[in-house]
């Protein structure tokens, strides 16, 4: 992990046309990642690619309704070797 940083997971998806993801920690842990709560993209890259390592803050999940996802916050992205959308 990163310090400074409490989960760890994978870029599972990315939807580009409303720029949020999900990330991947572990069987039914799913976590809700807004283009806004990406501390920075590597350089050159519109949106992080999928398969990524993350690194990340939780936050409560945001709306209402039940099952929301909780929230990535404070989240880093490190590429994986397959580049990404530039």
């Amino acid at each position: 992990r990163l310090e400074g940083c409490s989960m760890q997971g994978k870029l599972q998806s990315w939807f580009k046309d409303k720029s949020y993801a999900f990330i991947y920690v572990t069987f039914n842990e799913n976590y809700f990642l807004h283009r806004s709560g990406i501390v920075d993209i590597p350089s050159g890259l519109i949106h992080p690619p999928v398969g990524s390592d993350v690194y990340f803050d939780v936050a409560p999940p945001r709306g209402k309704g039940q099952g929301k996802s909780p929230q990535a916050v404070n989240a880093r992205i490190v590429p994986s070797d397959n580049g990404g959308t530039k």
